[in-house]
């Protein structure tokens, strides 16, 4: 049977390839409505304001709204769009069929199988 410390160590070991991997790509972080909150101090409150530069969020509802999305799914796939994002990979089918129907969302909801076989 495997201890705690071991399984830590493979687990590290495992993952080191992937950040690895990452790293080098020297990816640029995208700018995205979702990145602008930002803590206001008033009269002694902290207070969290979200500063809607490209007016996503109207779209960010319709998602939960009009097609029906949980809340994070809508949040997830409004960075996606706002970034740019081509794919936006998941396993959840449910997600896949309802971001189908919002026509104008650009990143193509798949499965990371689909991605692979068709890119």
């Amino acid at each position: 049977m495997e201890n705690a410390w071991n399984k830590e160590d493979r687990l590290k070991a495992e993952q080191e390839p992937a950040e690895i991997f990452w790293k080098d790509l020297n990816l640029a972080k995208p700018h995205s409505t979702l990145d602008t909150v930002y803590d206001v101090g008033i009269l002694g409150l902290k207070i969290q304001y979200l500063f809607d530069e490209k007016k996503e969020l109207k779209l960010c509802a319709e998602l939960i709204d009009k097609y029906h999305l949980r809340q994070m799914d809508a949040m997830l796939l409004m960075q996606a769009h706002s970034s740019g994002c081509d794919f936006f990979l998941t396993w959840d089918g449910r997600l896949i069929r309802k971001a189908k129907r919002a026509a104008w969302l650009k990143p193509k909801a798949i499965t990371p199988a689909t991605f692979l076989h068709h890119g």
